[in-house]
């Protein structure tokens, strides 16, 4: 590809070309070219991660004078961009909606010939911000979340170190590589890396590697023990006449690695391709380092006064992909992606979705004319596919430069010279549901130490016995497993204080080859204080992030945090909770131990501070995160309602939420806890369906602001005396969970205590509950929810421990209502029982289970919603 470009002008494309010529300066187009229709383009396929949504515009108020969003950082829970501007570089922070300077910083600090932050990093407890600097030599800046302090400057006492375009942390210390190139004649004397250890810079490598064509270190990462440098290696030259003409001639970029302090060049001159011209990212994905190139030979004729460039050539093959697991190098893609036109990638970060992790790559892609385009590409282990729009469907954006994950999102930086840079964000969506009786399933919690019973139910709904296999895994590392059969149409309970022994931190994997469902019902009488229990619905995968919208570490509250890693390697956590009362306060680098199991409790992490909290907990290893509480409640008129409940988290926020479960009558308090894990303030919208003849459905409207979260006391919303499901939405991804607090009583059973759930993301045609017990001490009730136009017509299928199946029983639920069943006088009394809800005609529904008790003089209650098979 091949492309001409002639009396094309922009403003400051000094900066560019100096930042990312190998990538960045054919971008700045503004009139039409030719280009070279040799290679045929094969679009990616597209596939939706989740909306991408703006989050600042227009430059940040300054217009097109800030062109260029090329740096993030996430620094004390906030997340900082590195902008480029005609007028001086600036770092912004995003503080609620708006987009602040930060530490009131002097726009370049102070030097309008800082015109661009190339780099930021965080390393200790400051923020480093590195220049762009062709008059007198890059500066580093640090920042301790108030002021701004030079640590460096005047490139390191060689003004030719025009910008530092990489830093990492590695081995205790900050690494940045330079940029160093001869503005009057296009000579290098070799890019350098520096190493700062607080005090003071001392050089790690000097001239290029022994080679002056490697004039710039364009990417630095740590990876399995070592540091590892690419570099843009070319030949370059810079000719004054009328014009000045400016060639940079791809020669083979190079990788280095440092380990004990010595470099070492991993493989050959430009890894597979001698005209890759430098290494633009790097980024670790599926525990491999993977490498982005960007490729080709770049000429510039360029105008000083009046600035216009005059021609631009730009000759690739497409850019290369390669992955690296500290022996070999693979290539992953070659010229190009599925397009030789796809000729550099910028950019790369990872996300989760779900169990599933994505790497996601900034690539910038010639077009017809020689337009320039940038986009986001996708990459889940087996295929490439196309994730976000061309600039984000944003005209003016003509290249997408920086990416980064913060906060469970993606955040991307644009290059646009029109009106300003912009910066937007995305949520990934959620997997879809594992189907009914995934072969595994998970659980984090569990304890067999005193005053605590645990037990494992399984559900059978298919005509043949299946065979499970238990797996304990304790902290501290070592498991136990036990092998179990269900009988067909029926459930099978284990006894989990039996099978590993007293006093065991245990979490659970259960696994079969055919299908069930599998809970993990606990009883306690907690600290020999607060009797309860609670029950969860094991999770069919592992991952990298966990969400959970409710938390309370105030006075009567105790909050616990479970996390299983059962992989091979240690799994490195950071909480970020989201408060009402201080926004959001982030505590990282704490690790479970492979194949074990770490228990945590948030008033601690919280430094014993009353909060109401959301939680995001992300992990370096798929893990498995539960929250455990226990309380004495004193609501709204001293209660003293005693017990504990329990969720499994959940792997991704959702547009939606059903609740089946829900009152507001003498002697139950219910609350919504609402979390937007998102940085833009969103709407969700709520319509309470009561019961029958207590009257229409009420609607409501809730405000709440990004990164923080909201409570609602349902019975402000709909009066007391009510029963009620609801539904909410909105437009953004966020997450719901509805705690409730009893002191309940029906029939000869009185129980204090509360059950807490996150809501069903879609009402089904069928759910699966796996635990009940219709014995003496418990009363178990099941709420179906109908939020459809028309009755439904729903099966109920009991499966006993006791004698198999019993005969299918039939209810009728009103719609935009609900319907709740007594399950001992419907099924009948001493069952342990397991069921299944369909629907027989009509719209979808949700279900949900609640039990009250009183065991072995302990009493309380628990609730889960029902387990929903793919394509129900």
């Amino acid at each position: 590809m091949k492309i001409m470009i002639h009396r094309c002008s922009i403003s400051a494309i000094i900066v560019v070309l100096i930042l990312s010529v190998f990538c960045l300066s054919y971008s700045m187009l503004q009139e039409k070219a030719v280009a070279d229709t040799s290679f045929q383009e094969v679009e990616l396929r597209a596939r939706s991660i989740g909306a991408w949504q703006m989050l600042a515009e227009k430059g940040f108020g300054r217009g097109a004078n800030a062109f260029l969003a090329w740096s993030f950082a996430e620094y004390r829970g906030e997340l900082y961009v590195g902008i480029g501007s005609e007028q001086g570089a600036e770092v912004r922070v995003k503080q609620d909606a708006n987009w602040i300077v930060a530490g009131s910083m002097q726009t370049g600090f102070g030097n309008p010939a800082n015109l661009a932050i190339a780099a930021l990093k965080v390393f200790g407890d400051k923020l480093y911000a590195a220049t762009l600097n062709y008059a007198q030599g890059c500066e580093i800046w640090q920042y301790d979340g108030n002021a701004w302090t030079c640590i460096g400057h005047g490139g390191f006492g060689d003004t030719a170190n025009i910008a530092v375009m990489s830093m990492e942390v590695y081995d205790g210390r900050l690494y940045a590589g330079t940029l160093n190139l001869d503005m009057s004649d296009g000579a290098s004397e070799g890019a350098q890396i520096w190493a700062y250890d607080g005090s003071a810079w001392v050089p790690s490598m000097t001239a290029g590697f022994g080679d002056t064509r490697n004039c710039g270190v364009t990417a630095l990462k740590a990876y399995s023990g070592s540091l590892y440098a690419g570099t843009m290696r070319a030949d370059t030259s810079i000719g004054y006449g009328f014009t000045m003409d400016i060639t940079f001639i791809g020669k083979g970029c190079q990788l280095w690695s440092n380990n004990a302090g010595s470099w070492t060049q991993v493989r050959g001159d430009g890894i597979t391709r001698t005209d890759n011209l430098a290494i633009t990212s790097m980024e670790i994905f599926g525990g491999k380092l993977f490498i982005g190139t960007a490729r080709g030979t770049l000429d510039i004729s360029i105008t000083i006064s009046p600035f216009n460039v005059q021609r631009l050539s730009w000759q690739s093959q497409g850019l290369c992909i390669y992955s690296f697991d500290g022996i070999n190098i693979e290539s992953i893609r070659e010229d190009g992606l599925n397009d030789g036109n796809d000729a550099c990638a910028l950019s790369m970060a990872t996300t989760s979705v779900g169990d599933r992790e994505l790497l996601l790559t900034a690539v910038g892609r010639t077009a017809a004319y020689g337009a320039m385009c940038g986009f986001v590409a996708g990459y889940d282990g087996r295929e490439w596919f196309r994730a976000s729009n061309e600039g984000f469907a944003s005209s003016n954006n003509m290249l997408i430069t920086s990416l980064e994950s913060s906060s469970g999102q993606v955040m991307g930086g644009t290059l646009n010279p029109g009106s300003g840079c912009e910066i937007w964000c995305v949520q990934p969506a959620a997997l879809p549901t594992h189907p009914l009786g995934s072969s595994t399933f998970y659980f984090a919690e569990g304890f067999t130490g005193d005053n605590f019973q645990e037990y494992l139910t399984l559900g059978n709904a298919s005509a043949s016995a299946v065979d499970a296999t238990i797996t304990y895994m304790f902290k501290g590392g070592g498991n136990q497993q036990q092998a179990v059969s269900v009988p067909p149409n029926s459930r099978a309970t284990v006894d989990v204080n039996a099978a590993v022994g007293h006093g065991r931190e245990v979490s659970v994997i259960v696994e079969a080859v055919e299908q069930i469902v599998v809970e993990r019902p606990m009883y306690f009488n907690y600290q020999g204080e607060w009797t309860g229990g609670h029950d969860v619905i094991g999770a069919t995968t592992p991952s990298y992030t966990w969400y959970f919208a409710e938390g309370y570490t105030g006075t009567g509250f105790d909050e616990w945090i479970c996390v299983l890693n059962p992989g091979d390697t240690d799994a490195e956590l950071t909480f970020r909770f989201q408060t009402e009362e201080a926004g959001q306060k982030m505590i990282g680098s704490i690790f479970v131990p492979a194949h074990s199991r770490e228990t945590y409790k948030a008033n601690d992490l919280l430094g014993g501070i009353s909060y109401q909290t959301s939680l995001i907990l992300t992990s370096s290893q798929p893990v498995i995160a539960e929250r455990p509480m226990y309380f004495d409640y004193i609501g709204t008129n001293n209660w003293h309602w005693t017990g504990g409940h329990c969720v499994m988290g959940k792997t991704a926020p959702e547009t939606s939420y059903y609740f089946a479960e829900g009152t507001t009558r003498s002697g139950f308090e219910e609350w919504l806890t609402l979390q937007n894990t998102g940085l833009l303030d969103i709407t969700v919208n709520a319509v309470y369906q009561l019961g029958p003849g207590q009257g229409d459905p009420v609607a409501k409207s809730y405000s709440i602001s990004g990164a923080s979260r909201k409570t609602v006391f349902v019975a402000d919303e709909v009066g007391t005396g009510k029963d009620v499901s609801v539904f909410l939405s909105c437009s953004s991804p966020f997450l719901a969970e509805r705690p409730m607090y009893f002191n309940y009583g029906f029939g000869n059973l009185s129980a204090t205590g509360g059950h807490c759930v996150i809501g069903a993301r879609t009402a089904a045609t069928e759910w699966f509950l796996a635990e009940g017990f219709t014995g003496a001490g418990f009363n178990e009730w099941l709420c179906l929810q109908n939020p459809g136009d028309t009755e439904a017509v729903c099966e109920l299928s009991y499966y006993t421990q006791e004698q198999g199946s019993l005969p299918i029983k039939l209810v009728t639920v009103p719609p935009h209502s609900r319907q709740t069943i007594m399950v001992n006088q419907d099924a009948g009394a001493d069952y342990q029982l397991s069921v299944r809800v369909r629907v027989a005609s009509g719209p979808d529904i949700v279900v949900e289970r609640p039990m009250y008790f009183n065991f072995r003089g302990w009493t309380g209650g628990h609730d889960v919603v029902g387990y929903m098979p793919e394509g129900s």
